[in-house]
């Protein structure tokens, strides 16, 4: 199983057209056809205008194979992508391994906080037992969603996916309550 990660930095004022159009043009179009979709947020702190979504393939031969079936789509490349093109300013893609499967939280209506670490050559693996071997104690303070490490895009990366109730809770678990 393979991930890819999607980050758009949209132009100023241009989330919620996005959105939209990803609601009523885009989803239509692919459903779970040309990868399924994990998941999908948008930033409210950090680096504004920002959309994340992950889609989910077995391996990159069915991603290619679903990304040619996707451009033959009508309404795809030439309905939906010249007026999403006009909203982003940059797109950035990583295809990543899980390394456990995704969790959501049962409730929904959650703050989600995605945390991307660089390791020095070599060192992925020793971080990821470390973390995996601390995480039950880390859990007691927030939910890990999602753990991945890089396979194309930028090498020795891990990332990972907190779910918070709020911001509240998120300061809580950093201040290790």
């Amino acid at each position: 199983m393979l991930h890819e990660i999607r980050t758009y930095t949209l132009l100023p004022g241009k989330v919620a057209e996005y959105l939209r159009l990803a609601e009523e043009v885009s989803l239509p179009i692919r459903g779970n056809n040309a990868g399924v979709l994990v998941g999908w947020w948008s930033s409210e702190l950090g680096e504004l205008n920002k959309l994340v979504h992950v889609w989910a393939w077995k391996d990159l031969e069915e991603r290619q194979r679903q990304r040619v079936w996707l451009r033959a789509q009508p309404g795809w490349v030439d309905a939906y992508n010249p007026q999403v093109d006009k909203l982003v300013y940059r797109r950035e893609v990583a295809i990543l391994r899980p390394e456990m499967p995704v969790a959501p939280p049962a409730q929904p209506g959650n703050l989600y906080e995605l945390r991307v670490y660089r390791t020095h050559p070599g060192k992925v693996t020793p971080w990821l037992d470390l973390f995996k071997r601390y995480l039950p104690v880390r859990e007691r303070h927030s939910k890990l969603v999602g753990l991945w490490q890089s396979e194309i895009g930028e090498m020795n990366e891990i990332t990972l996916l907190w779910a918070y109730r709020d911001l509240n809770a998120r300061a809580a678990a950093r201040a290790g309550v």
